[in-house]
């Protein structure tokens, strides 16, 4: 005996699996663009993190590249560039005969595609020198020579100090410059001991006397500015023994008495060369000039 199938329970069948089939066909469907979203969103964070990983080593170079260009001689820009570094300048002479240079550094990445380029502004931490042996100048010294006025300008506002208490603290064999630093910074009295040399034609030293009084021993020869700044114009004494010699110019806020039985000459020449040393120099980014594309 054969059991017949209603047509219409077979139709309802076909109908059941056939929807059954485009359900699956759509879930399926879902699932693969979900999964498309999830993979493009990945790779979008992943192309974002290189991004943001690229553009701070960039930053951290243009950083450290301007740190190269405070000291480095314009001549020889060259060697500090390559296929990802640009380093393109321009030189002022300013009013007051120093040298500043503007400097515009290009960073760039080929993968990811990145370009970082800003501007920096180079200039001497000395901003001006006196043009006689010996000044007496009570009216805002520290901004003619600094910028800076006398209470915030500190041994931190000058680049490799030299401390007072180490040169103190050194034995200075005689024709022998006792420091190849370019800024020695002292709180309180200063003396060049006997037959010590400091500074030279080339190379000459900016001391900074803050609060005390200036001894330059028997023989010995300095090269260079020093500065002697007082806190209340108080009287202070600057003492060149026999033979003593200063190259350069001695300036004073103070009221200063002075005991030479040295010989103090001005040297122009000296303290232009004293301007433009390295060490003296401050370099600051451009405000508004940082620039970055792809």
């Amino acid at each position: 005996m054969h059991t017949r199938l209603n047509p219409l329970t077979q139709e309802k069948g076909a109908v059941a699996l056939a929807t059954m089939g485009i359900l699956l066909s759509i879930v399926s469907l879902s699932l693969w663009v979900v999964s498309q979203r999830l993979t493009n969103e990945l790779q979008m964070v992943k192309r974002g993190l290189a991004y943001n990983q690229a553009y701070a080593q960039l930053h951290a170079r243009h950083a450290s590249v301007a740190m190269q260009l405070r000291t480095a001689d314009i001549n020889t820009l060259q060697s500090l560039e390559s296929e990802q570094l640009d380093i393109a300048y321009q030189t002022f002479i300013n009013s007051n005969n120093t040298r500043s240079v503007l400097f515009t550094v290009t960073l760039s990445l080929v993968s990811p595609s990145l370009h970082i380029k800003q501007d920096f502004f180079r200039f001497s931490s000395l901003f001006w020198f006196p043009l006689q042996a010996v000044t007496s100048d009570q009216s805002n010294l520290t901004q003619k020579l600094f910028n800076r006025d006398f209470e915030p300008l500190s041994a931190s506002h000058f680049q490799h100090i030299l401390e007072a208490q180490k040169l103190g603290s050194q034995e200075a064999p005689s024709r022998q410059a006792m420091s190849k630093e370019s800024v020695i910074w002292v709180e309180g009295d200063w003396e060049l001991p006997d037959d010590t040399h400091l500074g030279s034609l080339d190379a000459p030293v900016l001391v900074i006397i803050k609060n005390g009084n200036i001894a330059l021993g028997n023989r010995a020869s300095f090269y260079g500015l020093l500065v002697q700044l007082d806190a209340e114009s108080n009287r202070r004494n600057a003492t060149l023994e026999h033979g003593a010699k200063l190259f350069g110019a001695l300036v004073t806020n103070a009221q200063l008495t002075l005991n030479n039985y040295g010989n103090i000459m001005y040297e122009k020449n000296v303290l232009s060369a004293l301007q433009q040393r390295a060490e003296l120099q401050n370099i600051y980014p451009v405000p508004h000039s940082w620039n970055d594309f792809d």
